[in-house]
């Protein structure tokens, strides 16, 4: 390598690029790890639970959250799949066991988070035009989308209907909310980043994960959004009924 200002440039730039290559790789090694050790303590959640449902004799109070609790357990499974999913260089590919219905999956996700809705004076729907057969799409990666996008919507909303639309080729998340301000909408996926007219207790996580994982699906994220009248997110996930 020559010792002039060409030589100092390429020295500086290798330098950058094996700094970079570190962080990337001790970042994976920091998802495999926390993945591991989350999936471990949340295996003995799940066995504790499936054990005092066999043992019986539970109260309904107590059967609703011994439910509860599996849901949450199941949730963060879904989660560490995805996280590490998405901390990989490789192709995601659902697993054949991950395949689910898109409207079991809308299901599953209003029986979690409908009683939040309900708290704050909130209808939450389903609007299915899915058709017959409904799409089939990877049970971790379209929950965590759709339940991010569910519980924004649930945060940001003190009146009116929450409304999932599931359509042959994508699915939709429409709120009555407090809507994003136009000089706002092209921050609304970078991490860490809420809106001024945000509510609740969020972190500014939830919509750079959606818009991470549908970058790495292929999938596409559209927003429509008014200040004051609410927002609509839309997930187009395939042209044809071959999402994964």
């Amino acid at each position: 390598m020559t010792n002039d200002e060409v030589g100092y440039l390429a020295k500086t730039c290798e330098n950058s690029l094996r700094k970079l290559h570190e962080t990337v790789q001790s970042e994976r090694f920091f998802a495999s790890d926390l993945s591991h050790e989350f999936r471990t303590h949340l295996s003995i959640v799940s066995t504790t639970a499936e054990l005092m449902r066999e043992i019986g004799d539970l109260t309904p109070q107590q059967e609703r959250q011994l439910a509860k609790i599996t849901l949450a357990a199941e949730r963060m499974q879904r989660l560490i799949h995805v996280l590490l999913a998405l901390a990989r260089d490789k192709d995601v590919k659902a697993a054949d066991n991950d395949i689910k219905y898109l409207p079991d999956i809308a299901r599953e996700i209003q029986e979690e988070d409908e009683p939040d809705a309900r708290q704050k004076g909130l209808r939450m729907v389903i609007d299915d035009r899915s058709g017959t057969p409904p799409p089939r799409l990877s049970d971790s990666f379209a929950s965590c989308v759709l339940s991010n996008l569910v519980r924004n919507a649930v945060r940001n909303s003190t009146r009116g209907t929450i409304t999932i639309t599931l359509e042959p080729t994508r699915f939709s998340v429409k709120d009555e909310g407090c809507g994003i301000p136009k000089d706002e909408m092209e921050k609304i996926f970078l991490p860490f980043t809420r809106g001024k007219l945000s509510h609740g207790q969020g972190h500014g996580i939830g919509l750079s994960l959606v818009s991470r994982i549908c970058t790495r699906m292929g999938w596409k994220i559209s927003v429509e959004s008014e200040e004051g009248k609410g927002s609509l997110f839309t997930i187009t996930f395939a042209e044809k009924k071959t999402p994964f």
